[in-house]
């Protein structure tokens, strides 16, 4: 995450805030991260846990509509756990602003990604860009069941170091429009994302959305954002099949309901165009996409979108229905109330019971400590219950009749209270069993390398004595030039150096290396996970200290490749795949020849740990010197 160059106590009012200053009972301000749209965002430190936040702070004067509207409207979004979401961790306000911590995203915004490939004079692949647009469509309709977004931008969308998609934002378009306008490129109208009836006036819907995403698509694969006319992305990267334009154009259309219906059916439309949903690529047609046919929209000239299905959401938010798709739910209305701290949420989701129609019902008063909150619905008052912050033993009270009873003696609450409260405790447990695992972890790792450095060095003849016997195939001799008694006599006397190891992040190439090979091997501008697969699968990498101790562990079997390649300093990137096997290595910026070769023979025989992941590039280098 990038850091802002001011200084934290050099703004006005509410943004001067000092470094140390607790906030929200709990978090420590470090540094400034950015300031958008009127806010500050901060780096804090939780004083309960240690953990990292982001820290956002808004000015009450800054806010549209009212504080305590986007107030409720952020609450909300904090039941969302999805990977592809940044959570909302709390929520709350102090004097004259409000503060939202979420989860604190190690890497870059996508308005630094692409200006940085732009800066290179490259662009993202077509595969990278619908991978990414999958990932922000699946984060988009997961969230739509409590809210749109109303703010798409590159600047609100995070790439982390592994290569994760992050959507940050959720719920602030309300109470601070001008977000939607930050995040433009260089050149190009801050309104560039806004869908054209906001601009009008309208709220936020599932379709502004997807105008967003379409116009974060184009700038993707041609480098720049829309114009008038539009430009098909086909007449600017000769790669891009004619298809995936009228995908473009369609999220493009002036008329909302003209539009894909929601970010799923852009995300299924782009797979289809690309020729990524299996097959070769085919025209995002109203066929091909399980719809009858019609007039096609006209946009601009020479451009044209598939015609529309019956839209999913009306004008006016009201649910409806597709005979080729499952409803959707217009955003929810209901606003709840929160102490001005909230209590850290359970990370583990706990199954709700099924409501019905009287659940969004604000009705509930929850008593605790003397005290009266709400009201409450019951669907709030089940993800308050989840999150640790209605407990069994507080007494619940229907604001409607007068009665009351304890939360676990509610037909359904009782037994959710009983889960809640197990998972919380699991929770507890399991992360004070990994701060104890680091500890110890940190305390043998010194030991075991000592150990294993010593335990080589005593067996280091010999296994020299075998390992330079086999060529880089393990299945014939290697050729040494100099007699066995100058071996032995070069290796007392050499001294190993710069062991070292690291993973490549964001995509970008290294310098010095050669581009030899396949393009796919050394490229990871398109890893961003596999958007099919669930929260937690498809995006793994391994970390620094992973391949440091699995190149620590088997380094001495390359020696006998450099000695023969006659060379004292290597400097190796290499890939491992997800089975935990190395795929390809290049070496000295040479990936070619006999001493790639020997090394990548050898290194095959490595066992990496595996991952859930398609790929990781790393490095490695290593200096012999007398």
């Amino acid at each position: 995450m990038r850091q802002a160059t001011e200084a934290t106590d050099t703004a006005a009012g509410p943004n001067r805030i000092l470094t140390g200053t607790i906030i929200g009972g709990r978090f420590r301000v470090e540094s400034v991260l950015a300031r958008e749209a009127g806010t500050v965002v901060y780096r804090a430190a939780d004083t309960q846990s240690g953990m990292p936040w982001a820290l956002r702070i808004v000015p009450v004067s800054a806010i549209a509509h009212g504080a305590d509207r986007m107030l409720q409207a952020v609450e909300r979004t904090q039941a969302l756990r999805h990977k592809n979401l940044v959570e909302v961790e709390a929520v709350g306000r102090e004097g004259d602003f409000l503060f939202v911590a979420t989860e604190f995203v190690d890497g870059q915004t996508l308005r630094e990604f692409i200006d940085g490939k732009r800066a290179e004079g490259r662009g993202v692949s077509l595969k990278g860009a619908s991978n990414l647009v999958a990932h922000v469509a699946n984060a988009l309709d997961y969230a739509k069941r409590m809210t749109v977004h109303g703010a798409l931008t590159p600047a609100i969308i995070w790439v982390s170091r592994t290569g994760r998609v992050k959507v940050s934002a959720l719920g602030l378009a309300s109470g601070v429009p001008s977000l939607a306008r930050h995040g433009a490129p260089s050149g190009a109208p801050e309104t560039v994302y806004i869908a054209p009836e906001i601009l009008a006036g309208a709220d936020p819907t599932t379709m502004s959305d997807v105008y967003s995403l379409g116009v974060i698509l184009h700038e993707l694969l041609t480098g720049h954002t829309p114009g008038a006319p539009l430009r098909p992305a086909s007449a600017v990267v000769a790669e891009i099949p004619a298809a995936v334009d009228g995908v473009i154009a369609r999220a493009l259309v002036h008329d909302p309901d003209a539009r894909w219906p929601s970010a799923t059916a852009l995300k299924d439309a782009l797979q289809a165009a690309a020729g990524l949903a299996g097959g070769e690529p085919r025209p995002a047609t109203p066929t091909t996409l399980g719809r009858s046919a019609s007039p096609a929209l006209s946009l601009a000239p020479g451009v044209t979108a598939p015609a529309p299905p019956a839209p999913l959401v009306s004008a006016d938010g009201a649910a409806t229905r597709n005979a080729n798709l499952a409803p959707v739910a217009a955003p929810p209305k209901s606003r709840d109330a929160m102490p001005a701290h909230p209590a850290p949420r359970s990370r583990s989701p706990v199954a709700l019971p099924v409501g019905g129609p009287e659940d969004n019902v604000e009705r509930w008063l929850v008593q605790k400590d003397r005290l009266d909150f709400g009201p409450f619905s019951m669907t709030q008052l089940r993800a308050q219950i989840e999150r640790g912050e209605v407990l069994a033993e507080h007494r619940l009270v229907d604001n409607e009749s007068g009665a009351s009873c304890r939360v676990k003696e509610y037909p359904g609450l009782g037994d959710l209270a009983k889960r809640a409260h197990r998972h919380l405790e699991q929770n507890r447990r399991a992360q004070a069993e990994q701060r104890s695992a680091k500890s110890e972890k940190k305390k043998s790792f010194a030991t075991t390398m000592i150990v294993t450095l010593v335990v080589a060095a005593v067996l280091g003849g010999v296994a020299f004595y075998v390992i330079s016997r086999r060529d880089s195939t393990g299945g014939g001799r290697l050729a040494s030039r100099e007699e066995e008694a100058e071996i032995e006599t070069f290796l007392k006397g050499v001294k190993l150096g710069g062991l070292k190891a690291s993973v490549r992040r964001g995509g970008h190439r290294s310098p010095g290396v050669a581009s030899g090979g396949s393009a796919e091997d050394f490229n990871n501008d398109a890893t961003f996970g596999d958007a099919s697969k669930g929260f937690a699968e498809g995006d793994q990498t391994l970390d620094d200290n992973q391949i440091q101790t699995t190149m620590m562990a088997n380094y001495r079997k390359l020696i006998p490749c450099v000695v023969h390649g006659g060379v004292s300093e290597i400097a190796m990137e290499f890939v491992v795949r997800g089975t935990g096997k190395v795929s390809a290595v290049k070496v000295n910026g040479q990936r070619t020849g006999a001493l790639p070769g020997c090394l990548l023979g050898r290194m095959q025989s490595f066992n990496f740990p595996k991952f859930n992941g398609s790929k990781t590039i790393a490095s490695w280098s290593m200096s012999m010197g007398r």
